[in-house]
């Protein structure tokens, strides 16, 4: 055999039913051994129901490993397992471990707390995660200092995706998801990255603030709409699309000189996953007036439905003059926020009492995060108009600076 091999396993060899990390020596594969009676006979991928499923992974003593997925159907779905195998190609050991998903998902994921006194009950790729935001908290608390941090980030944790692991190892070390130097450059979920990317841009506009007169512009929607991972984005994009265009029709017709364009996803139901998207903006204007606020809630109307909505949601929009420069700081800083999950979430935590009914907020606030995902995936989020454009000759912004943490 290829010493660079893993050794395989065969089908008479046997993992312990009931054992928590424990490790298994290769005489306790012998078939007929006395311990039998109290192991899962690995055979034709079926085991017992005490175990759903089980993850390999084989490493050799040449430090190579190779990750075998195994599944292993059953009757049973209350219990899964991970098993690692270690060791040299001719003696290896074996090392179970158990997760009850129920368990598990009857924890309240914005309280890092109580996820790490139930680390054990976690699936493997969760503890990594909640050990990970842990550290941060332990070793570098002053780099993670925004409000609400940690429960954001450990709420999306529950999310399976590439993008979840990218955004809990932010800006604490580089690896396999997090490109250096360790930023996860995901502002649409991170509040690191958010507020990173507001202040970037602040720092441009924010020293000719006395120069212009300043609006903040608000364009929402009554109502909300249902989410389905079958549906197409483009009926959320709609909407972005109708906002946008009509902001960008202010400036063709003179009642803004520019604008900055932040589309934004609101989750406004958990349980049954309800959103809502809708576009801030800050405008560079000489005069908005309400007959300009009517006339801009005619035109997203009618936006819409040349899109293809057949019942469109009726335009909401909300327009204040920023007056101070305070004001204009923390509107803009406002405008760059990431979808926000922990306050939605923690309310609706402390109505479910049983456990079962805990279980089912959290398989929902793990569809929301992939809604807030899926939806606006592989979509530009930022967009600048007229005189603040960069590229404009008008440009009344400074050359770019560095940002602060």
């Amino acid at each position: 055999m290829n010493p660079m091999t893993p050794t395989p396993l065969n089908n008479n060899q046997h993992i312990p039913r009931y054992a928590n990390d424990a490790i298994i020596s290769p005489d306790s594969f012998i078939e007929g051994s006395t311990e039998s009676s109290n192991l899962i006979n690995v055979s034709h991928n079926t085991v017992e129901p005490a175990i759903s499923s089980l993850n390999l992974q084989v490493t050799n003593n040449y430090g190579d490993s190779s990750n075998t997925s195994t599944s292993l159907s059953s009757t049973n779905h209350e219990a899964n397992g991970t098993c690692q195998v270690t060791g040299t190609n001719h003696h290896p050991s074996l090392t179970l471990e158990r997760y009850h998903p129920e368990e598990s998902l009857s924890l309240n994921y914005s309280d890092l707390g109580e996820l790490l006194s139930n680390i054990n009950t976690l699936p493997t790729h969760l503890q990594n995660k909640v050990r990970t935001i842990d550290d941060k908290l332990r070793t570098k608390p002053n780099d993670f200092w925004y409000d609400g941090y940690y429960p954001q980030t450990t709420l999306i944790s529950l999310a399976e995706s590439k993008i979840s692991q990218s955004v809990c190892r932010c800006g604490f070390k580089p690896g396999r998801f997090v490109p250096s130097p360790g930023l996860c450059h995901k502002p649409r979920l991170c509040l690191k990255c958010a507020r990173l990317e507001a202040r970037k841009s602040l720092d441009v506009f924010k020293p000719h603030f006395g120069q212009h007169s300043w609006g903040f512009l608000t364009i929402s929607f009554h109502g909300n709409l249902p989410y389905s991972t079958t549906d197409s984005p483009a009926q959320w994009w709609s909407y972005w699309d109708a906002a946008s265009g009509c902001v960008r029709g202010l400036r063709k017709d003179g009642c803004i000189q520019g604008a900055i364009v932040r589309e934004e996803l609101a989750i406004n139901s958990i349980a049954r996953i309800r959103v809502l998207p809708h576009v801030h903006a800050i405008v560079s204007y000489p005069d908005i007036t309400s007959t300009v606020i009517e006339g801009l809630i005619f035109d997203v109307h009618h936006a819409l439905e040349a899109s293809g909505e057949d019942n469109p949601l009726h335009p909401s929009i909300d327009f204040k003059p920023l007056v101070t420069e305070a004001d204009f700081a923390r509107v803009w800083e406002y405008i760059y926020k990431p979808t926000l999950f922990y306050s939605a979430y923690d309310a609706k935590w402390n109505d479910d009492a049983t456990p079962q009914a805990k279980a089912t907020l959290n398989r929902s606030m793990r569809d929301a995060i992939d809604a807030a995902i899926h939806i606006p995936y592989m979509r530009r989020q930022t967009h600048y108009l007229g005189n603040m454009r960069s590229a404009s000759r008008d440009f009344i912004g400074v050359a770019h600076t560095a940002s602060r943490a």
